[in-house]
């Protein structure tokens, strides 16, 4: 009684709604003529029957209908789908768990044997290196090699014929006192030396002039101590060292003064050496030092009770003013570009040399002295 019951209610609510009446559709062609119908579920293709040009015309419905739907309403049985078949789960192989003997890599292929690559790099280089491209390769080495030397022959030719006049002009110029020329000549004839290759008693004195004269045509026309007294004068305490640096660093001084090496902290040497000379501007000492540590054979062994003499040019660095926890000024020199002198001739220009023969005497072994160190350092 009740599966009676269930199937009579089933057939009731289950019953499809009837169908709507069918819409009319009158399509206009192009030649004018209008086609008329009923629109159905489907596309309709109609021909126009004056001109023959085929007409669309869309369905009650431009919304594709489900399958299910259809059959419901057609009053067919509902096939549901097939349901999708189940895939296995991949079992997950630990790498433990694998039988021996199982290849888990290909096989390499086998390797080319290395007389057959020997075979093929020979023949790659013979079809590579031709007869016409050995030739053209050796006329390009010849021809660069000829000019190198045609070259080399050329500058050294020039060098031999320019350097005696060079060193003539300069001896010249150095008597005259004209410090632009000699320069200017003595670093033409190094240069010619250097060329040259030489290496005699002639090329090192010309080289050590080549450095003097240069110097002498830099050398300030006033003392360190009436520098330090007119920077005095015209600037006050604060800007002393800011104008020391613009105005006087880089000029060069002469000195003929004893040296030594400055200590440090625990007695070592610092890279400074003082000049024992003692200056007073305005009543305030200053100290004059060198930056680094320049001739350390020259230096070696000198201390402040035993200083050594010697005569130099040296570049103005900087100026330290005096302070509350260190009353003496501080005058430092460039040690990187300071030149020791060797050559009596540029103290003669400079009018440098005492006229007493015993003092000349020993300016002259000091020089001699400095110039053994400077042709050792060479």
């Amino acid at each position: 009684m009740k599966t009676d019951w269930f199937a009579q209610a089933r057939s009731v609510f289950g019953r499809r709604t009837a169908p709507p009446p069918p819409q009319p559709f009158a399509v206009p062609c192009d030649c004018g003529a209008l086609l008329q119908g009923e629109r159905t579920d489907a596309l309709q293709k109609p021909k126009c029957p004056q001109c023959g040009q085929t007409v669309f015309v869309l369905p009650e419905c431009v919304y594709p209908i489900p399958e299910s739907v259809r059959q419901r309403w057609a009053g067919e049985e509902v096939t549901a789908p097939e349901p999708a078949p189940k895939q296995k789960p991949r079992k997950t192989v630990v790498k433990g768990d694998e039988p021996r003997g199982s290849a888990t890599k290909p096989p390499r292929p086998p390797g080319i044997p290395w007389s057959e690559r020997q075979r093929q790099l020979t023949t790659s280089l013979r079809s590579q290196i031709t007869p016409l491209r050995l030739i053209a390769l050796a006329v390009c080495a010849l021809v660069g090699l000829m000019t190198l030397v045609l070259a080399r022959q050329a500058r050294w030719s020039h060098a031999q014929a320019a350097v005696q006049p060079a060193i003539d002009a300069g001896y010249a110029a150095l008597e005259e006192r004209d410090f632009a020329v000699a320069a200017k000549s003595f670093t033409e004839a190094a240069a010619a030396l250097d060329v040259l290759g030489r290496r005699d008693d002639v090329a090192r004195t010309v080289r050590r002039l080549s450095r003097e004269v240069a110097v002498c045509d830099q050398l300030s026309s006033e003392s360190l101590l009436d520098l330090l007294d007119e920077l005095h004068t015209k600037t006050d305490g604060a800007d002393v060292a800011e104008r020391f640096a613009r105005q006087y660093a880089g000029r060069w001084i002469l000195f003929d003064a004893p040296l030594f090496a400055e200590l440090g902290r625990e007695g070592k040497r610092s890279r400074a050496v003082r000049i024992d000379l003692p200056l007073l501007v305005r009543e305030a000492p200053v100290e004059i030092l060198i930056d680094g540590s320049p001739w350390p054979a020259l230096l070696s062994g000198s201390t402040a009770s035993s200083p050594r003499r010697v005569l130099f040019a040296a570049q103005l660095d900087r100026f330290e003013p005096a302070t509350k926890e260190r009353p003496t000024g501080r005058v430092w020199l460039n040690g990187a570009t300071a030149v020791l002198w060797t050559e009596s001739q540029t103290l003669a220009a400079l009018e440098f040399l005492p006229t007493e023969a015993e003092q000349l005497a020993v300016v002259d072994s000091l020089l001699a002295a400095q110039r053994d160190l400077v042709e050792v350092d060479e």
